[in-house]
């Protein structure tokens, strides 16, 4: 099914950040288990995990609308030294998200694609 390519072009927008989300993560759960918090490494490589299935949902919507995944860009990765400030960058990252998102549900309805407007949903 061929879609919109302003569809398309906002599904490879939240694929770069959900892309960039798993990154930094992973960094960030490295950071963790090099110092010694093996737990709290371990909690945030699953949020990591849950980032790559979200980018997995996105790529395989882009190649139903008959787009091509764009993998090789990423945005900048806010990587800290702290772990106070990592959750705080993360967060800044996930909010980030929802307004990517909301933003999607917008341009995939005003596209009447409410298949894809449901999955940004």
């Amino acid at each position: 099914m061929k879609g919109s390519p302003e569809v398309i072009k906002v599904l490879n927008e939240l694929l770069s950040h959900e892309l960039t989300a798993v990154s930094q993560y992973i960094v960030h759960s490295e950071i963790c288990e090099n110092w010694g918090y093996e737990k709290l490494g371990g909690v945030i490589k699953k949020r990591a995990i849950e980032e790559m299935k979200h980018a997995e949902k996105l790529i395989a919507r882009i190649i139903f609308l008959e787009g091509r995944p764009t993998v090789s860009e990423l945005g900048k990765m806010r990587i800290q030294a702290e772990v106070p400030k990592m959750f705080a960058i993360d967060h800044v990252l996930e909010e980030e998200a929802i307004k990517g998102y909301n933003e999607a549900i917008v341009i995939c309805g005003e596209a009447k694609d409410f298949a894809t407007r449901e999955i940004m949903e």
